[in-house]
């Protein structure tokens, strides 16, 4: 049976690589016509699930304080080269008001996941310390 961490890491690889696809896509960009508000809430939502399946599957179980930090590193590394690769596809343009949504959706899914994680934590020392009780 496949444990919960390696379930996180698998669908946050296959939500990067969707990314990658879909802003590999030859296309207008929305946003090149001007601000558009329903674009970088599509970067925010998309980035900010890609953070919690990556900070659920790869943050815990380093046990080190500094390893959501290299997530979130790495998240942010990816949402600029994800952005600047742009340049060479047709119809797509490099725009750091997307890099900006980006980034915003991965400090989002961050603090949910750190958020579940502490949540997790107090209960789990909540239910040790009635146990025993």
């Amino acid at each position: 049976m496949i444990n919960s961490r390696t379930w996180y890491r698998v669908a946050a690889l296959a939500m990067a690589t969707g990314v990658a696809i879909a802003s590999s896509w030859p296309s207008l960009s929305v946003s090149a016509l001007g601000w558009s508000f329903e674009d970088k809430l599509q970067h925010m939502i998309a980035y900010s699930l890609l953070a919690y399946l990556a900070f659920r599957g790869w943050a815990p179980a380093a046990g080190r304080r500094a390893a959501p930090w290299i997530v979130l590193l790495i998240l942010a590394c990816f949402a600029a080269a994800d952005e600047f690769h742009q340049r060479w596809i047709p119809g797509r343009f490099v725009e750091w008001g997307d890099f900006l949504a980006d980034s915003i959706g991965v400090v989002a899914g961050f603090l949910v996941a750190a958020w579940q994680n502490r949540r997790r934590a107090m209960r789990t020392r909540a239910g040790t310390v009635h146990a025993i009780r």
